[in-house]
């Protein structure tokens, strides 16, 4: 709050730092003005932990390649660490008649087995898991943007967003050593980009994956029961 005799306007911190939001008269010839500084620096705050966060990742990626960034040390949780098993998902619903197609389930089966290999088998510990789990999800999240734009629409890739706000929720929790925010932005992080990049296959091939693992489960199913007769009639 700030005093200004006549109306005048005397700001106690600099001016940029400051937003008027509002001011009453409470004595004739003087105003009293309200400022928010927090709100004004906020945006500010975020902008600079992003890029914090993005120095830190590409960090990460090449100096630290396969150090771990964990403060806590072993410290395990299934939801953060498991969830990433969920990365099957979009490349199973990525499956079309192409041929190539099977080249978008092999990448993503592996970004879910570097996820689990480096959150939660080797978390806490070096090890280079960590290394090829920070390069693969990196290139995958940039691969799904592109998909995102070339397959569906150029307003799709705005799912990127919630997905990356979670990662940096997470990235946030690990400097500030917060174990309980991590695991739930971590667990978020999986979850989202989980259900984006299964929404964008789902939007691009339509249920052609969906009906070739039917087909798959199918033949597998009387595969094996032929096995098994096969192995009963022998006995």
């Amino acid at each position: 709050v700030a005093l200004a005799p006549g109306g005048g306007c005397h700001l106690p911190v600099p001016c940029r730092r400051l937003r008027v939001v509002g001011h009453f008269c409470s004595h004739p010839g003087f105003r009293i003005y309200v400022f928010v500084v927090q709100s004004a620096g906020r945006a500010g705050s975020m902008a600079g932990g992003l890029r914090a966060n993005a120095r830190t990742h590409v960090h990460n990626m090449t100096a630290n390649f396969g150090r771990t960034c964990m403060p806590w040390g072993r410290k395990q949780s299934v939801w953060a660490g498991c969830s990433g098993g969920f990365f099957c998902v979009p490349g199973l619903f990525g499956l079309s008649a192409d041929p190539s197609s099977h080249w978008m389930l092999v990448a993503f089966v592996a970004q879910a087995v570097l996820s689990v290999m480096s959150d939660y088998v080797a978390t806490g510990r070096d090890s280079i898991w960590h290394g090829l789990d920070r390069w693969t999800a990196t290139c995958m999240t940039m691969f799904m943007v592109y998909f995102a734009h070339s397959a569906v629409s150029p307003w799709h890739c705005l799912l990127a967003v919630p997905p990356l706000m979670c990662l940096h929720g997470s990235k946030a929790a690990i400097a500030r050593a917060d174990w309980s925010a991590y695991v739930v932005w971590h667990t978020l992080w999986h979850v989202a980009a989980v259900s984006a990049s299964t929404y964008i296959m789902y939007l691009a091939n339509g249920d052609a994956g969906l009906v070739i693992m039917r087909e798959a489960a199918t033949a597998m199913y009387v595969y094996v029961r032929a096995a098994g007769q096969g192995a009963g009639a022998d006995l």
